[in-house]
């Protein structure tokens, strides 16, 4: 979980969706609509939740869903990482690429905004004093 996030995501049933996922997935990945997409990572998910396509940081994507950065990891995916990947300073760059078919999307409905910037820190700030 990234701790640049501002997300209404309910943890307990995306460890829910984690738990009940199909035998062929070991990891759970939250995905949310942005419309940022030259600062995200683009997913495209079908109905289900099989993930298909991850683009990372596209320069234009007609992608509607982006990567989260919240996951859940099996303890088979956890050893994969320890096994292939021990090396890798990036699980977008190096891990999700060569895993995306153990990879099952969770969609957040909520609200969910990366507030890594000062420029998203100050939207999410009006955007709370609009709400209250």
């Amino acid at each position: 979980l990234h701790c640049d996030n501002y997300s209404s995501i309910d943890l307990g049933q995306l460890i829910q969706r984690h738990s009940n996922r199909d035998s062929r997935f070991t990891a759970t990945m939250g995905i949310f609509k942005t419309n940022d997409i030259q600062n995200s990572c683009m997913v495209k998910v079908t109905s289900e939740g099989d993930i298909l396509e991850f683009i990372e940081k596209p320069s234009h994507s007609k992608l509607e869903w982006a990567n989260a950065a919240v996951y859940v990891l099996s303890q088979e995916f956890q050893r994969t990482i320890a096994d292939q990947f021990l090396n890798s300073t990036s699980i977008t760059e190096d891990i999700i690429p060569f895993t995306l078919s153990k990879i099952q999307a969770y969609k957040i409905e909520g609200f969910h905004i990366d507030m890594g910037t000062h420029a998203a820190l100050e939207r999410i700030n009006r955007s709370r004093e609009l709400i209250n």
